[in-house]
């Protein structure tokens, strides 16, 4: 009888070279993953700037064939019935799930408060309004509209034309609301 010993397995150079493979397909996979989740990010800020102006054009056409004159405090053929709408005809003002809001007319210079109000009417709450936005605290948390601890978005600024919301995900991505001509942008 001879022996024959026949050996299996891989060989140190063998293994060497699989794992080289493996490491190279890696170092090209890897970025391609990352990016997806940026494109993520950027995707769904896209598609909520998107909704906040399909929203806000179809307050504006409400408010057209409603007579589309002047401004208009609470109009009850709009959502829930207290949307205010100003000369131009584009919403500054809604009420909040407390039922807080401004039931005024004039200059709609919107306030932090106003602009976490109109994008939670506009929008339905959906994505949220994180708490440490802007507006008066109460308890620590904002007072004058919902919101919740974590939302996806933030009010970062209020001026005298703009609402300007923030992703709280990647803080340069934003998206800004001028209720003076009722354009929505989106700030990447």
């Amino acid at each position: 009888m001879n022996p024959t010993h026949t050996q299996s397995g891989f060989t140190i150079v063998e293994l060497i070279v699989v794992i080289l493979l493996i490491a190279a397909l890696a170092a090209v996979a890897l970025p391609r993953f990352l990016s997806v989740d940026e494109h993520a990010h950027s995707a769904l800020v896209d598609a909520t700037g998107g909704a906040l102006q399909t929203a806000v054009t179809a307050a504006h056409s409400v408010w057209r064939l409603h007579g589309g004159r002047s401004e208009i405090a609470n109009l009850t053929e709009y959502a829930d019935g207290t949307f205010n709408f100003n000369a131009q005809g584009f919403p500054f003002e809604s009420a909040d799930a407390l039922g807080a809001h401004n039931a005024r007319l004039g200059p709609a210079w919107p306030n932090a408060n106003m602009c976490g109000r109109i994008w939670n009417g506009l929008l339905n709450h959906s994505p949220t309004l994180d708490q440490t936005g802007l507006g008066t605290k109460s308890g620590g948390t904002t007072r004058f509209y919902f919101s919740v601890p974590k939302g996806d978005f933030l009010v970062t600024a209020a001026s005298a034309n703009l609402c300007e919301y923030t992703y709280r995900e990647k803080p340069t991505y934003k998206i800004a609301y001028d209720p003076q001509n009722g354009i929505v942008s989106v700030i990447k």
